[in-house]
């Protein structure tokens, strides 16, 4: 009987309350880290998924607006308002050139590290071994005709125009955008080595690489021969693996590298 009144005493007292507490306590707390553990698995199913996928294209990016309106600025500060023998050293023969030109396509400039060349392993997708310049460049437009390149950076934490130029260039961008037009669904990453002081285009389309166009001054650098086969000149249709490309790069990546000590 004493133990009966005791045990009831108990469940009626504020003992009792506090351990009912305490285990539904417990009780929320297990469910919330199952749930936890749910989540974190139906996390890491996806991921797996996804590393079992061929290799995406880096999104490409758009231009944002301190950059554009740096891109703008550049415009008057290079051209607009210099002296007619500088305008038409950059192909910008009449004033009426300059008066229509207008900002084309800008574009962020990626490289490949000189350590990537030396160590000689590119057997690592292209967006691998992607490194970011920093820069964007924008294409100088006048009268439909892809007239000059414009460089903006990021100087003292300000986007500025450092630059206006490679009008060769240029023009095979022009061209490569006109053959694979964004319109139909293909992007394209601009690359600068600047060891080997050569440009190529990674080409994709719906997320997908499709391959690399070498523009002339990567033409040059090979030496017009790749593992890929002859390339004699710029063609916005050749299209190249990466890595025979970056093959045939090496050499004189290297080549210029040893000179420079």
């Amino acid at each position: 009987m004493l133990q009966l009144s005791l045990g009831t005493a108990f469940k009626s007292g504020p003992g009792y309350c506090f351990f009912q507490e305490l285990d539904s306590f417990r009780l929320l707390w297990r469910k919330k880290m199952a749930r936890s553990i749910f989540y974190k698995l139906i996390f890491l199913a996806a991921v797996t998924m996804l590393s079992c996928l061929p290799f995406p294209v880096l999104a490409v990016d758009e231009p944002p607006g301190e950059v554009i309106r740096a891109a703008d600025e550049g415009l008057a500060i290079f051209l607009k308002d210099k002296p007619a023998p500088a305008r038409q050293y950059l192909g910008f023969e009449k004033r009426e050139d300059v008066d229509s030109v207008v900002l084309g396509e800008g574009f962020p400039i990626y490289t490949i590290p000189p350590a990537t060349f030396l160590k000689g392993d590119f057997s690592q997708s292209l967006q691998s071994l992607a490194v970011p310049t920093g820069l964007w460049q924008f294409l100088v437009v006048s009268g439909g005709v892809p007239k000059a390149l414009l460089t903006v950076d990021l100087v003292n934490g300000v986007w500025t125009p450092v630059s206006i130029g490679s009008v060769g260039l240029a023009r095979e961008i022009g061209a490569l955008m006109e053959t694979w037009a964004p319109s139909d669904g293909y992007r394209c990453r601009i690359f600068r080595v600047y060891q080997a002081k050569s440009d190529f285009a990674e080409l994709s389309k719906d997320g997908r690489v499709v391959g690399v166009v070498p523009f002339g001054s990567s033409v040059a650098a090979t030496g017009g021969t790749t593992q890929g086969g002859a390339v004699k000149r710029y063609s916005p249709t050749t299209i190249l693996d990466a890595q025979d490309l970056l093959i045939g790069l090496r050499s004189s990546v290297v080549s210029n590298l040893q000179s420079d000590r």
